[in-house]
């Protein structure tokens, strides 16, 4: 019965599923000890006056090693009466830190990689989640049970459908601040995926709020000063080769590489067909040439093409498994900011969907072009 009532009386104190640790606990004298001292220092803490300056150095010193048990002890401590220690701002990003940087051992199931990213806001989620080392299905549950935790518990407005409008105003709004913002050199490109989802070149591509040959310019600058790596870079690449089977899309592209020197233009084509396997490019490079003869396009550099193709078979072993480096990644703050804004329509657009059938397919299709979670 004493055994019961603790656990009811922890998960009446608790956000979140400490019944998964309620079995677990800190067995041993040394253990036991580590407990009384985060407990000491804890209640230093909060003992201070009002007028004192507060601080969680120590406290955080007495933090377990590994995540399963700072639910036991968040458990423990809520038992006791004592405040959430996840609700603690310096202990809490403190532990995150920790786990991600593989100072503390991360959590092993469901129910603690929910806790684990349900005491964060939407964006530190999204954020942490892709910068995440550790992939797993475990932990893939937990993150998108946090996140709808996150999203559907937030009031839905009775002008549901206006609000709906507006945030789809607002995408378009975003759609082009994100058109101007978007880099120009490979380099800053580069220190954008670093801040940003790697979709973020399929979303502007399909964006019918902007003009498609004003976004493709870009990415032609881009690649034309390139190096290959998979993922986000490769998309940009891919968009270029897809753009071009478009009636004006050649067109648009040449007259950018126009403006460029003959080595880049071999770089840019390089790009364009590069990858671990270029010889599946190979009936692209022919219809691309045969493409810029029969439109009678005036392209300084028609021999780039198979140059760019010829250094791309030439770079395709070199490109397997190339990772993408620390960059400065200063100069996108702005633009990953505007991305982040889009990620909270989205999940606005989430919850309001049900109440807007007739935008269902226009908000669905949005979702999925920002790769949302929780679909």
């Amino acid at each position: 019965m004493v055994m019961i009532s603790k656990v009811l009386r922890i998960v009446m104190m608790s956000v979140c599923f400490l019944v998964a640790f309620s079995c677990k606990g800190f067995k041993g004298h040394k253990n036991d000890d580590h407990f009384k001292q985060f407990v000491n220092e804890f209640s230093k803490v909060a003992k201070a006056g009002d007028n004192q300056p507060v601080s969680y150095e120590k406290v955080i010193k007495y933090l377990p090693s590994n995540f399963e048990e700072v639910g036991v002890l968040r458990g423990k401590m809520i038992s006791k009466g004592y405040p959430d220690i996840l609700s603690v701002s310096e202990i809490r990003d403190s532990i995150i830190s920790f786990v991600e940087s593989g100072k503390m051992m991360p959590p092993v199931n469901i129910s603690s990689w929910h806790l684990y990213y349900s005491v964060m806001s939407a964006r530190t989620m999204r954020a942490i989640r892709r910068k995440s080392n550790v992939v797993s299905a475990v932990m893939d549950t937990g993150y998108k049970m946090a996140y709808r935790d996150h999203v559907m518990t937030i009031d839905v407005p009775n002008n549901v459908g206006a609000k709906v409008a507006d945030l789809l105003n607002n995408v378009a709004c975003l759609d082009k601040n994100m058109l101007k913002e978007f880099p120009e050199s490979f380099s800053d490109f580069y220190a954008l995926l670093s801040v940003s989802n790697d979709c973020i070149c399929d979303y502007l591509y399909e964006s019918s709020n902007i003009e498609r040959s004003e976004l493709m310019t870009k990415f032609t600058r881009i690649a034309s000063g390139g190096i290959w790596y998979a993922d986000g870079v490769s998309y940009l690449y891919q968009a270029l080769l897809d753009y071009m089977e478009n009636q004006d899309g050649i067109g648009v592209i040449v007259s950018e590489l126009n403006k460029h020197s003959k080595i880049e233009n071999e770089v840019f084509w390089s790009m364009v067909f590069g990858g671990p396997a270029p010889e599946n490019y190979y009936s692209d490079k022919e219809a691309i040439k045969k493409l810029l003869n029969s439109r009678g396009l005036s392209y300084s550099f028609m021999d780039a093409v198979d140059k760019g193709y010829s250094k791309a078979l030439l770079d395709a072993s070199e490109v397997k498994g190339r990772q993408m480096g620390e960059v400065d990644n200063s100069k996108s703050h702005t633009l990953a900011e505007l991305w982040n804004d889009l990620q909270d329509c989205g999940d606005s657009l989430y919850r309001y969907r049900s109440y807007v059938p007739k935008e269902d397919k226009r908000i669905n299709n949005f979702l999925v072009r920002i790769d949302y979670p929780l679909l």
